[in-house]
């Protein structure tokens, strides 16, 4: 339950920074997922799954915040993104990103 708030809370964050500080400042902020990796906290988790599901190279996320920051990305700052996702895909979606305010957590009743 704290690992899902924590995640919460910092995309919340993130889209306050984006929201007050991109305008007056160009400040640009970006929640990004690793993607699918293990880590301290995964490894101690009993079972296979997590071994069969935790694929991904941790050097991915590399990759994408050299993308990520090699140009100004404003229209996803204040959004949640993985770094697993193509970016080719991400960048052809760009439109509706932007029009439809994806990428940001909602609650719809």
């Amino acid at each position: 339950m704290s690992f899902n708030l924590s995640k919460y809370a910092l995309n919340t964050l993130c889209e306050s920074i984006s929201v007050y500080y991109h305008e007056k400042a160009g400040v640009c902020c970006y929640a990004l997922g690793p993607g699918d990796v293990t880590t301290p906290g995964s490894e101690n988790h009993p079972g296979e799954i997590w071994k069969q599901t935790l694929t991904d190279d941790p050097g991915i996320c590399g990759g994408f915040c050299v993308w990520l920051t090699s140009e100004r990305r404003d229209w996803l700052s204040g959004r949640y993104v993985i770094a697993s996702w193509d970016v080719e895909k991400l960048e052809a979606n760009k439109d509706d990103i932007i029009i439809e305010d994806n990428l940001k957590f909602r609650m719809v009743v």
